[in-house]
């Protein structure tokens, strides 16, 4: 049924719209089809001043992170920057030693301090014990995390 009425729909578009010359047919809506459109009225307006909507802020300053890889320790020292508009932080790390792949998932909530330092202890710890993974290589670090007005961002770095 639908099928049906596709095609006569089709067929009387064709019909309707193809000059009356082309056609064996010709087609006239009666009187009371027919509707004349107003015509537009085009207003000059003046130049619009760019505004900030209430709930969208301007991108907040870039988060800076640096990683130093400690191999005395077998930590990996993060220090953040310019955290003030930040309301959470996460941290993914990869990283090979004696050719095992390893990883290690954190993060915080910074509470609007502008820096903050982080160590990572790069090793395996089980029932008060931490056995470090030697030589650590390949270290890549993924921060990702959102500001404030929730825009995301994210960060990474490779250290070999």
């Amino acid at each position: 049924m639908k099928k049906t009425l596709l095609v006569i729909s089709l067929l009387f578009l064709t019909f309707l719209f193809t000059p009356k010359e082309a056609s064996a047919f010709s087609f006239k809506f009666p009187d009371f089809f027919s509707f004349k459109f107003p015509k537009p009225t085009i207003k000059p307006s003046a130049t619009p001043k760019p505004s900030v909507s209430p709930s969208v802020s301007p991108v907040p300053d870039e988060v800076d992170v640096d990683a130093k890889y400690k191999m005395k320790t077998h930590t990996l020292a993060l220090s953040f920057d310019d955290l003030e508009r930040v309301k959470s932080v996460s941290i993914f790390l990869s990283y090979d030693s004696r050719g095992i792949s390893q990883g290690v998932v954190d993060g915080f909530f910074p509470s609007g301090v502008k820096k903050f330092k982080k160590d990572i202890f790069l090793g395996s710890c089980s029932a008060g014990v931490c056995k470090p993974h030697p030589n650590a290589y390949n270290i890549k670090i993924q921060v990702t995390g959102f500001y404030n007005n929730n825009q995301p961002f994210t960060r990474n770095i490779s250290i070999n």
